[in-house]
């Protein structure tokens, strides 16, 4: 008998320490201790880990670190380890008197997982330019993993119905797709840059991913996909050159003289006053005329014609324009 009454006052004792850390961590974390409240949290969920209230409070006290570049450095993981128990508190407010009390109550109730939304791009934001600074491949990587962190907490709180925020946050999934390419992880960027452009996004800022995208699938041998992201690009962002100039270089390397052409004539008709791309132009049309002995032939003199002498009549002195003139006759 004196064993078991020995037992049960442990575990009173010792749920009373518990009980403690929790208090003493909340008192701190109102004084702004920060620090210390984070030590009297962890022991307090160390033996509680399941305690809707605690996980609340230690999802308010970490997040408090992810927003101090100090505090921080020494918990580099602050945002997600936040991030994690304010999902957990959450989840289980409904069932706990307390917390459902401070939900109906405190209208700061989801203020911490707003705020880990903008710790998460601030982070992300500052490693970007850490990364700018030191081309070091670390700190893309960091700089994008907070920014898809920045996404999964605007997921959440959307999917929860906390707040009405827009499924695909544009911003952040080009951030995450740039912070990618730097950070040389294709497949993320690949499938960050695919959210944007399968939902047709386009304007000032966004030729990246459509350029990205083309640049990728010709350096694959795609053709198919290849042709469909340099078509949408030069759809939706028609002063851009890079779409048409790399279609220019997909048919030239497929010998496909006929979309060459075709190409071509977009290029000039786009760029009127650009001597290059006419010269290029003509270029393309004196080869044709070397190798075609159809009745295309004459059609390709009068372009050629056409072609070359806009280039000259623009630049009299132009060598390369001189010289095709010359071979041409």
């Amino acid at each position: 008998m004196k064993k078991v009454l020995l037992a049960a006052a442990l575990f009173i004792t010792a749920l009373g320490v518990n009980a403690q850390d929790y208090k003493t961590a909340k008192k701190l974390f109102d004084k702004s201790d920060i620090a210390g409240a984070k030590t009297q949290i962890d022991g307090f969920i160390t033996a509680n880990p399941e305690n809707a209230g605690g996980l609340y409070l230690k999802g308010k006290i970490y997040e408090a670190i992810a927003n101090d570049s100090k505090l921080r450095a020494g918990v580099p993981d602050a945002a997600n380890i936040a991030f994690e128990a304010l999902k957990k508190a959450y989840d289980k407010s409904d069932a706990d008197p307390e917390l459902l009390k401070l939900k109906i109550t405190d209208n700061s109730f989801y203020k911490p997982l707003v705020s880990l939304y903008t710790d998460y791009y601030n982070i992300g934001q500052a490693a970007f330019r850490n990364g700018v600074a030191s081309q070091q491949t670390s700190d893309f990587e960091t700089s994008m993993n907070n920014f898809i962190g920045a996404e999964s907490v605007a997921k959440y709180i959307t999917t929860s119905k906390i707040a009405e925020l827009p499924m695909l946050d544009t911003i952040i999934v080009l951030n995450i797709g740039q912070a990618a390419i730097n950070a040389q992880k294709e497949e993320v960027a690949l499938k960050y840059f695919k959210r944007i452009t399968n939902a047709n996004i386009k304007g000032h800022g966004f030729e990246l991913p459509y350029e990205w995208l083309t640049q990728y699938y010709f350096d694959k041998n795609d053709g198919d996909n290849f042709v469909k992201y340099a078509n949408k690009g030069k759809g939706f962002f028609a002063e851009d050159a890079f779409f048409t100039l790399i279609l220019v270089d997909y048919y030239e390397k497929k010998r496909d003289a006929d979309n060459l052409a075709k190409t071509y004539e977009e290029l000039i008709a786009k760029y009127p006053d650009s001597s290059t791309y006419h010269l290029y132009y003509a270029s393309f049309l004196l080869n044709k005329l070397y190798k075609d002995t159809s009745a295309n032939r004459e059609t390709f003199k009068t372009k050629f014609e056409t072609e070359i002498k806009t280039v000259i009549n623009k630049e009299p002195n132009s060598l390369d324009a001189n010289s095709l003139y010359g071979q041409y006759y």
